[in-house]
């Protein structure tokens, strides 16, 4: 009878922890680095972009990255974005 209790307790701390990581997992999500071969981000949406090893600031619309204070977009070789990521400000901005 006592086993059946710690199985039961065991069962339910699992389940416990198997939401929270879901959580942790989410939020880890939201905060990375996207590879661009993984997915795009949605148009029109400011983000962070990784180029040549340098970060810039752009949006992504109609099949194409816009660099903001580009004049152009071949400044930055469409080709070498490899990685996006939302802008996320400080809580109460």
């Amino acid at each position: 009878m006592e086993d059946d209790f710690t199985v039961q307790r065991l069962y339910k701390q699992n389940k416990v922890q198997q939401k929270e990581i879901k959580q942790l997992q989410a939020e880890l999500d939201f905060h990375r680095w996207v590879p661009v071969a993984e997915r795009l981000p949605e148009d029109g949406r400011s983000i962070l972009l990784y180029c040549n090893k340098l970060i810039t600031t752009g949006y992504w619309d109609d099949g194409q990255w816009q660099i903001y204070g580009s004049k152009s977009p071949r400044e930055y070789y469409q080709k070498d974005i490899t990685h996006w990521r939302l802008i996320i400000l400080p809580e109460g901005e």
